[in-house]
């Protein structure tokens, strides 16, 4: 689910939500629902539950903080959740910040993607227009995609 500026409370109401349960009012009984449908479907079903939050680099210290809190869940064991923190290259400055050390130790795997080129520039624009319908249509000139290129490197 895509939100920015997430609250702790919507936080866990969201994930909820994509797992097709209920949210709570109070985020500590939305905490303890989501981590009760995690061990659900780690124990009974043998899955792993992957989290994953857009716009990361727009979340308040406070929801990032109980991101914190919530992957401290069963630290004795194998972590039954998994969580990816998508955002702009922000997030990564972000998190480099002496308040955020604590979540920071907890990161395993970061990766950045570089500006994209006029090849894929044009398949993702060809893909969008299909999917509006708009398939085999050349709306943008080549003059166009070579600004977006310039401009994404930096070199208007």
């Amino acid at each position: 689910m895509a939100q920015s500026k997430l609250t702790p409370r919507w936080l866990y109401n969201s994930f909820l939500t994509c797992l097709g349960k209920p949210g709570f009012f109070y985020r500590g009984d939305g905490q303890k629902a989501l981590q009760d449908e995690i061990a659900i479907m780690a124990q009974r079903k043998g899955k792993k539950v992957c989290c994953i939050v857009d716009e990361a680099h727009l979340l308040s210290r406070e929801t990032i903080e109980e991101l914190r809190f919530f992957l401290n869940w069963r630290m004795d064991s194998v972590s039954p959740v998994s969580l990816i923190l998508a955002g702009q290259g922000e997030l990564v400055a972000k998190l480099r910040r002496p308040e955020y050390e604590a979540i920071r130790q907890r990161v395993q795997i970061t990766a950045s993607l570089g500006p994209l080129d006029k090849a894929f520039v044009r398949k993702y624009i060809d893909c969008h227009l299909t999917y509006a319908g708009a398939a085999g249509r050349r709306i943008f000139t080549d003059d166009a995609l070579e600004f977006h290129r310039s401009f994404t490197y930096g070199k208007r």
